[in-house]
């Protein structure tokens, strides 16, 4: 998560959305004021800066929502600043969850014996799906009441044109140099049942995506 009081922008941190790649060149043409949470795992080229807070009070913290930054930074200054995150094809974002699942669950089974989240060693994609163990994301851009809390939500698969014409609109340059290529998952494997259920799960974020299980 950042907050620019250079440039006036504010960037909601989604999963499995190139979320750590964009925190990482934008913290390069950050002010000294500004805020950057810690990434994990931590790239080698990102440095946190000014997310801790007084001693009584929590921190700013990675994928923290819209809703606790605006009451950390006061209504004011959240309804000024551009607001944006990323979103992903619902099928292809819970691919890469899982795979990430999966992933660490082999490289630290040491530390997931029983369970990671719900996530077992040797879960199936199918098993993961059926068990809703998935990343919707909609709480981290929306309010409790279910209203949008960001200017705009850009589409994983469009990255990274339209991080580049955002920097335009607030006034820097800006290159996608931590991932140079988004691609999507090999998705021929997914039924059509399990397809639709995933959108089912991921219902309340479609009306703001436009993702259709017809299209993508």
């Amino acid at each position: 998560m950042i907050i620019s009081h250079k440039y006036k922008f504010i960037f909601i941190k989604t999963r499995k959305t190139a979320g750590s790649s964009i925190e990482t060149d934008l913290n390069k043409i950050l002010g000294p004021n500004d805020i950057a949470t810690p990434v994990w795992p931590r790239p080698k080229v990102h440095t946190p800066k000014n997310f801790k807070r007084g001693f009584f009070q929590k921190n700013f913290r990675e994928h923290m929502p819209a809703s606790e930054i605006k009451e950390y930074i006061g209504g004011k200054i959240f309804d000024e600043y551009f607001k944006f995150c990323i979103e992903r094809e619902p099928v292809d974002k819970c691919l890469s969850f899982y795979n990430m699942k999966k992933s660490r669950s082999e490289k630290f089974g040491y530390l997931f014996k029983r369970s990671n989240n719900g996530f077992r060693r040797n879960m199936s994609f199918e098993d993961c799906m059926y068990k809703k163990i998935i990343p919707n994301d909609v709480e981290k851009y929306t309010s409790s009441e279910g209203e949008l809390l960001v200017d705009e939500i850009l589409k994983y698969e469009e990255l990274p044109y339209n991080i580049i014409d955002i920097s335009q609109r607030l006034g820097f340059n800006f290159s996608l140099k931590s991932k140079e290529k988004v691609g999507n998952y090999e998705k021929d494997f997914v039924s059509e049942s399990l397809r639709e259920k995933i959108y089912g799960y991921f219902e309340d974020s479609l009306r703001f995506t436009n993702y259709s299980k017809y299209k993508n």
